[in-house]
This record gives structure tokens, sequence and C-alpha cells, in this order.
């Protein structure tokens, strides 16, 4: 592989310098005076026209130059140089000469204080930027992981109880109910599954939430069969219990989706910290706050120690 140098170029001082080097270079091969000015004339023009942004890096190797520069087209033919646009950039072949690798050494050892400065000011730049990105994806990549497995577990492990209480025990449970659950737990689990898709939205962690019309009856007998299955898998009992004011006709504004998950939340905090009694899932009307509604997961477990009060309410802990 041919030896390169990077030179950056930050201004028209560069150019100049970068000229002035490749024009000693010429001359010190043998060309004449007249022709390395010609030759170095051309390459003003191309540096001038190509240098656009802040700072271009010329990658000099022994027979081409390197733009890093983004160029669509050049129009222009040249006499010395062979334009060819490229994916990277712009590279410029050499018609009639080339570079030993110590002739390139010069391109490097005549670059200015300044221009060298500078040039690692932009590297330990770029540098932070693409370690902060790194950092970035690694969290996204977690908190994908634990989303996953954090919220597709409790509608995975419902369908799973009641495919085996199925199994063991058919008379005991309707085709009916089973579907309903089945049906329900499957749409959450779709949703979710949309959500991961979306991973720019779990990336930044806004995730959409819906003002929809909810049916507090059904929402709750729904939950309840699910839970229900999950919490005798651990040999507890189950209580449900909805306010007396609370009918098949009360409904609440609220998204379905986000309340069944914060409610599954607590639900598995109760199981996990509930070795024997009852979990259950608890309905009330407070006329006093407008006829609000309030869900309560209530368990007879010993609950969790002090020092994590601060833990147990951060992610997916």
């Amino acid at each position: 592989m041919s030896k390169k140098v990077e030179f950056p170029i930050f201004s028209h001082s560069e150019i100049f310098l970068f000229e002035e080097i490749f024009f000693e270079t010429l001359v010190e091969q043998g060309r004449s005076i007249e022709q390395s000015l010609d030759i170095c004339k051309e390459l003003q023009l191309i540096l001038l026209s190509l240098h656009k942004s802040d700072c271009t890096i010329l990658i000099v190797r022994n027979d081409r130059l390197h733009f890093s520069n983004e160029v669509h087209q050049i129009e222009k033919t040249f006499k010395y140089f062979e334009p060819n646009l490229t994916e990277a950039g712009v590279e410029l072949s050499f018609h009639s000469f080339n570079f030993a690798d110590e002739e390139l050494n010069a391109f490097n050892s005549k670059q200015s204080t300044e221009q060298r400065t500078a040039y690692i000011e932009l590297l330990n730049e770029s540098l932070s930027e693409t370690n902060e990105k790194v950092s970035k994806l690694v969290k996204a990549k977690s908190y994908l992981m634990n989303f996953i497995a954090h919220e597709v577990r409790n509608p995975l492990n419902t369908i799973l109880g009641y495919s085996e209480m199925m199994l063991e025990a058919p008379d005991l449970i309707s085709t009916k109910e089973a579907a309903r659950v089945f049906y329900n737990q499957s749409q959450d689990i779709k949703r979710l599954v949309d959500e991961v898709l979306d991973f720019s939205k779990l990336e930044i962690k806004r995730l959409e939430v819906k003002n929809e019309k909810v049916n507090v009856w059904d929402f709750c007998t729904d939950f309840s069969s699910a839970s229900e299955v999950l919490v005798k898998a651990k040999n507890l009992d189950w209580e449900f219990k909805v306010h007396k004011n609370i009918n098949k006709n009360t409904h609440v504004n609220a998204d379905e989706f986000r309340l069944k998950q914060i409610l599954n939340n607590f639900l598995s905090n109760a199981l996990k910290f509930t070795d024997e009694g009852t979990v259950g899932l608890y309905v009330n009307y407070c006329s006093r706050q407008n006829g609000s509604i309030v869900f309560s997961i209530k368990d007879t477990g010993k609950g969790f120690d002090p020092k994590f009060k601060e833990k147990i309410f951060s992610e997916f802990s």
C-alpha cells in the first residue's frame, strides 16, 4: 500500500503553503521552474475551487491527491491532473509525475504549528463526538433490551399460564374467555413490538401517549383475568374489588395501553415481594376529585427494604 500524508486545509494560507511545498518538490525532481509553476497554477485553481468547508483534509499519496470534501461534479478538464469522483470525495491523479515516500515527508514536516494545533483540536472534537455517539448507542441498546424483557414478560406469562390451564383442565375455562385473554395480550405484545421497531422513539424515550375513552369495567375485568393467572402461578390468592359506583357504563379518558403497563409494573413488584397471602386489584371512585377513578395494586407481602426506595422507581429495577 502506498504511503499517505494528511494535510489539513483551514484557509487560503494552508493552500498557498501546500502549493509552495508542491513546487519545491517538483523542482527538486529536476523539472523546470516554468513547468513547475504551470503545474502549481493549475493545482491552485483546483484547491481554491474544492475547499468549501471549514476544514478540508487533503491526503497526499505517491501518485494522487484525495479531498475529503463531498463534490458532486467537476466540469473542467485539466492538463496535469485527472479528477475522479468517489464515494469518499475527489481524487486527483497525477498525469506525468509522482512522489517518492521520502518526498511525501515534506508535506508533513513543513506544516505550520498553527495548522497542526488546529488539526489536533479538530481530531479531539471529532473523537469526543464519536465517543458521545457510542455512549448513547450503548445506553439505547441497553434500554431496548430491558424494555423488551420487562414489558413483554407479563403478557407472555399470561398467555403461557392460560395455555397450561387449558391443557390441564380444559373444562374450567371457556373457549370464549381464553380467546379474549389471548387476543388482548397479543394486542399488547403487538404494540410493544411496534414501539421496538420505532426505535427512534425508544432511543429518546419519547413514547406516544393517547387520550381515549376507556370502559373502566371492561378494562378491569380483562386485567383481572390476565393477572389472576400470574398470581395463582405463584400459589397466591387473587382479589379483585370494584367500587359500587363503577358499572359497565363507567368511562375515563386515558391511554388504555399505558395504564395497563403501569399496573403490570406494580403487579410485577407485588409478586416479587410477596411470598404468601394475597395480591389484588382495587378500583375506587373518588367523588371529591370530580369522580376520579383510582387504580391500586395491593399485596400482603413484606414489602421492599427501605434502602431500595430510590432505586425501585428507576427504569427496569
